[in-house]
């Protein structure tokens, strides 16, 4: 294993990179990467990933918090549905074959991407509007660099989307992969929240969620402690530069690469299960 410590150094750039541009933690990249490149246990390269997926929260979360970003209230009152959720699908994970597993989250991969690019009709159907309530404890504000404007913005249909990020927790520990595939979409498409502050947000959420999956992984020893220490030093790092170009970005081309993202992923996900079966 450690003349892989190269190419699991690498590993860790793309992973910070994706997770801190993208919000969505890494382990997508990962998961697959070291089932199939390192030869790890489906469900150990689960495991491992959650606990990258933590460490890439917390190196991107605190510039975004700073920024202004991220929406620390929405966070906090999502996160605890979806680290629920997440314990439910960590132990239901340990008793499938990696063959469905990565069926399962390519195709759900393919409907979310599919549904962002059909975005725009989608917000007619929820009647989704600029919408501000003074005094609403999950408002959120952030100064946009590109317009030069501050954008504000009250999250709408918080009941649906705290039943939607218990979905992603579950997923979050069922795959290893955050659940930001399904929280960044339900935020910016049915909350109304801008997709600048869906990304941050989903990113500082998902390490809580990633935390509550790795626990049960843990414990039922499916953790790879070289291959996390080797791919965290480099997470780290590209999630604090990748947040700083963050700021500068057009939201347009964020929400493109996003949706580009998850296609091509799907397809990988979907391929490697068809293999596995």
């Amino acid at each position: 294993m450690f003349e892989m410590l190269p190419l699991l150094l690498l590993t860790g750039l793309g992973v910070g990179f994706m997770g801190a541009f993208l919000g969505i933690g890494g382990g997508v990249i990962v998961v697959p990467i070291l089932s199939i490149v390192f030869h790890l246990p489906i469900h150990t390269a689960i495991g491992t990933s959650l606990a990258i997926v933590v460490a890439n929260s917390i190196a991107a979360s605190g510039r975004y918090l700073l920024g202004g970003y991220a929406n620390l209230n929405l966070a906090l009152a999502l996160g605890l549905f979806s680290a629920l959720g997440a314990v439910g699908g960590s132990n239901f994970s340990l008793r499938l074959p990696a063959g469905v597993i990565f069926i399962a989250l390519g195709t759900a991969q393919m409907i979310t991407a599919d549904l962002m690019a059909k975005g725009d009709k989608l917000k007619e159907i929820f009647n989704i509007k600029a919408l501000v309530r003074d005094g609403d404890p999950l408002n959120g504000a952030y100064y946009e660099r590109t317009t030069g404007q501050e954008v504000r913005y009250t999250p709408q249909r918080l009941p649906l989307l705290m039943g939607l990020a218990c979905l992603a927790g579950f997923l979050s520990g069922l795959v290893g992969v955050g659940g930001a595939v399904i929280v960044i979409p339900a935020m910016n498409l049915i909350a109304g929240v801008p997709i600048k502050a869906a990304i941050p947000t989903s990113g500082f959420m998902m390490g809580f969620t990633a935390v509550s999956g790795a626990i049960v992984f843990y414990m039922n020893s499916q953790i790879n402690p070289f291959v996390a220490a080797s791919i965290v030093p480099t997470t780290f790092i590209s999630s604090v530069i990748t947040a700083y170009f963050f700021q500068k970005a057009k939201s347009a081309r964020i929400y493109q690469a996003f949706i580009i993202f998850l296609m091509l992923l799907a397809i990988v996900m979907i391929y490697r299960g068809v293999e596995s079966l």
